[in-house]
């Protein structure tokens, strides 16, 4: 029961971690380079359109996203079995 209460804990703080990061990115204004990049992304996987390359942004947001709050997670998680050791 405890093993399942960690991994819901884990999972519910990615989850909001990851949210709060894709809604910072999110709110970044481009740059006239940056666009020109995810204009040439998007295109690279066929993607053409304003709403697609959109997806691509938030596709690549969220992946990012997700990672870097995996990575706090699991620093933290270290961090807390050390100081019990």
């Amino acid at each position: 029961m405890k093993r399942i209460t960690r991994i819901t804990v884990n999972i519910v703080s990615v989850i909001a971690i990851a949210l709060g990061v894709v809604r910072i990115l999110g709110g970044i204004p481009f740059a006239p380079w940056a666009t020109d990049l995810l204009i040439r992304l998007a295109a690279g996987f066929g993607m053409y359109g304003d709403e697609q390359v959109e997806d691509v942004y938030v596709i690549a947001s969220l992946l990012i996203a997700v990672a870097f709050a995996s990575a706090l997670v699991w620093a933290a998680n270290r961090l807390v079995a050390r100081r019990r050791s």
